[in-house]
């Protein structure tokens, strides 16, 4: 009887282990798919907002209006949480799997 108590001790303890190993790579795998959505992020934003060269800084030429701004804004996606496909925020189902986002 003590030698199944045992073997069961040490099952227990390797499937602990097991699982806090698994549970690290995911947590590493989210922190490294994090740290790629922030680059990407302010890779976007140093784009939208940098002047394309120094003359566009010192020119004398009139700004644009506002209007055309606006209307170059990116619009918002939202990630297929099924195939992780970019869709528009409108819709209700996944252009690429057809599932309900």
């Amino acid at each position: 009887m003590a030698w199944v108590i045992l073997v069961l001790g040490v099952v227990w303890f390797v499937m602990r282990q097991i699982a806090a190993r698994a549970e690290e790579q995911r947590r590493i795998r989210h922190d490294e798919r994090m740290a790629e959505l922030m680059a990407e992020r302010e890779a976007m934003l140093q784009r939208e907002e940098a002047p394309s060269s120094l003359a566009a800084t010192t020119s004398d030429a009139p700004d644009e209006p506002k209007s055309q701004a606006a209307s170059t804004a990116p619009a918002v996606k939202v990630r297929c949480k099924a195939c992780r496909a970019l869709n528009d925020e409108e819709a209700t189902t996944c252009a690429s799997c057809g599932a309900a986002l």
